[in-house]
């Protein structure tokens, strides 16, 4: 369990890599209260992080298990090109089952080429972010779009 909560307004962990830049959201929270909690800030983090670096930015939201609602946010987040969070975000939601074994992994964040990009963190992401057929998510341009 948790010791305490951590800083509001940023991510819980940041850390930068040689190429890219890793941001981990864990929170307890199930239920329509996680989505209500994590769902838009967890994009916010992301977003603000990835507007002030020219490095892909990578998200693991880890919790005791994912809301449909927040799958399904974070899901169409990692699809539409929206400029307040820095265009695609790329968060990969996990629940614990998932996530023990890739803590597990020695080196947990080695770089293995992937369907995905070169510098892809080595881990399976396929729920969030395959099928992207016609874009670089390294590189993908911002939309017009604007939030709500």
């Amino acid at each position: 369990m948790p010791v305490s909560v951590a800083k509001g307004g940023v991510a819980d962990i940041e850390a930068e890599y040689d190429g890219f830049k890793s941001l981990v959201e864990v929170t307890t929270s199930t239920g329509e209260t996680q989505y209500k909690m994590e769902g838009e800030p967890v994009a916010r983090h992301f977003g603000s992080v990835q507007r002030n670096t020219p490095l892909p930015v990578y998200c693991l939201f880890i919790s005791p298990q994912i809301n449909r609602s927040t799958l399904s946010y974070f899901f169409v987040t990692n699809r539409t090109s929206i400029d307040f969070y820095g265009g695609l975000t790329r968060i990969v939601p996990l629940d614990l089952l998932r996530w023990r074994p890739l803590a597990k992994r020695k080196p947990f964040f080695r770089l293995a080429s992937s369907n995905f990009s070169p510098n892809m963190p080595d881990f399976d992401c396929k729920i969030c972010l395959a099928s992207r057929k016609n874009d670089n998510p390294l590189h993908s341009k911002p939309s017009t779009a604007t939030s709500l």
